[in-house]
This record gives C-alpha cells, sequence and structure tokens, in this order.
C-alpha cells in the first residue's frame, strides 16, 4: 500500500525512486550520451556524402572572388570559398575565360 509518509525524491532507497541530487546529474549523463551518439552519426554521414555542387558558365567580368563572395554564408571568409572553387576545378590561378565552366559548390 502507499505509505504517504514517504516524499518523493527523498533517496530513501527503499522508495525506489533517485534522490532530487541525482537527477540534474543522471539528466546530464544522458544528454551527453544522446549528443555523443548524434555527432558520431552525423560525422560519418557527412564524410560519405559528396558535396553537392552546381555547373556555372563564365561571363564576362566574373571573378574567382565575386563568385565566391555570391556563394558564401554571410560572415565567412570569402578566402575559403575561393580556394573551394579552385580546388573543385583544379585551378592553380585565379584566371577565368568567358565561357569557361565551373563547378560550384550548391549549399
Amino acid at each position: 500500500m502507499f505509505d504517504s509518509t514517504r516524499t518523493w525524491g527523498s533517496g530513501d532507497p527503499d522508495s525506489g525512486r533517485p534522490s532530487r541530487q541525482l537527477l540534474p546529474t543522471r539528466l546530464l549523463a544522458a544528454l551527453l550520451l544522446v549528443g555523443g551518439v548524434w555527432s558520431a552519426t552525423g560525422a560519418v554521414g557527412e564524410a560519405d556524402e559528396p558535396p553537392r555542387t552546381v555547373e556555372y558558365v563564365v561571363s564576362p567580368g566574373d571573378t574567382l572572388w565575386e563568385l565566391a563572395a555570391e556563394i558564401a554564408p554571410p560572415g565567412e571568409d570569402v578566402r575559403r570559398w575561393v580556394t573551394l572553387i579552385k580546388q573543385l576545378n583544379g585551378l592553380t590561378g585565379s584566371d577565368l575565360r568567358v565561357g569557361q565552366r565551373l563547378v560550384l559548390p550548391a549549399d
């Protein structure tokens, strides 16, 4: 039968419930475990997927810097995106030709 003299979280081993002091620790441990599993599976999935790309045809006046600035997320270093475009296209320099087809990151 229910004993109304016992309070939840009293830490009494006979109550079958954890003490209130252990709950935050257990909650933190569970969150860390779930977060670790989630980040590990996300890292594996991202490594297996090739980056999404689009093809772009160079127009008069286009520069790598301007193309990179257009696709770079706000606040990101455009130089990183210039380097990525060069790597995707096997470019060693920054010169572009009108009509040249480039592969650009899509996201």
